[in-house]
């Protein structure tokens, strides 16, 4: 018969226990500096719902939290770009993901700590599969009709929109412009290859819809750590260094219709 003192004592370890595996998690969880991520473009397939956290920079900063075992908590902040400007030139502890160092007057990459390349950029040429434009620079665009988004401007060919050269019809989104040429009632279009990949996909309209072998114009997206976070940029760099072979990430880029 056992002793009626060592149940007690041992019911009573029970709750010591718990409250042991309590304190140590809630100082583990304490314990994970919070990184912010600052988003001035919250567009798809980047953010696609604030409220719900849903989007691919929600997906790595949620990865990148993950692969640092509790070390670091990325935390996505949307903000304009003159409050991200002013962050900057204050030297805040700050990330910024899928940007160019050209943007932000780092050309030699000195000012900024920069990642290896997150994904390629590029504005696409697209066109109806039905009547495929292969693009060669913006005189190959004169006498087509161009869908665009109202406000954005598209470089060479705008010159060629004002002498009349190019006929352009405006749009009010990039989900729009996509919806215009799969039914075949714009020639060509100039979209960001990340917002195209991303509609294309989520409209199903893969088969209807014609990349140029030339793109419009070519960058690579990084992501930007400013100099007081240097020790978080030495966890970041060989974890992006290693996205090329990381399955999950491959499988992230799949999702938004990047690969």
């Amino acid at each position: 018969m056992s002793n009626p003192s060592t149940r007690r004592s041992g019911a009573a370890a029970l709750p010591l226990l718990a409250l042991a595996l309590l304190a140590f998690n809630t100082k583990s969880a304490l314990a994970a500096e919070y990184v912010p991520v600052w988003a001035y473009n919250p567009s798809p397939p980047f953010v696609l719902d604030q409220e719900l956290e849903t989007g691919l920079s929600y997906d790595l900063a949620k990865l990148l939290s993950e692969r640092s075992k509790g070390q670091y908590s990325f935390e996505i902040e949307v903000l304009p770009r003159p409050r991200l400007d002013l962050n900057l030139s204050n030297n805040e502890p700050g990330v910024v993901f899928w940007v160019n160092n050209n943007w932000f007057g780092d050309p030699d990459k000195i000012k900024f700590l920069w990642s290896d390349t997150l994904i390629e950029g590029s504005s696409s040429v697209l066109s109806p599969t039905a009547n495929p434009v292969e693009f060669d620079g913006a005189e190959s665009l004169i006498g087509m009709d161009l869908v665009g988004v109202r406000g954005h401007v598209y470089g060479p060919v705008d010159p060629l929109v004002e002498a009349g050269e190019i006929s352009r019809k405006d749009v009010n989104s990039e989900e729009s412009l996509i919806h215009f040429i799969a039914s075949e009632r714009a020639e060509v279009a100039i979209v960001g290859f990340s917002a195209a990949g991303y509609y294309i996909k989520d409209l199903g309209v893969e088969d209807k819809v014609h990349y140029s072998a030339k793109p419009h114009s070519e960058f690579n997206r990084y992501a930007l750590v400013t100099s007081p976070l240097k020790h978080v940029f030495e966890y970041m760099d060989p974890v992006v260094n290693g996205f090329e072979n990381d399955a999950e990430w491959q499988g992230l880029l799949e999702k938004y219709g990047l690969k």
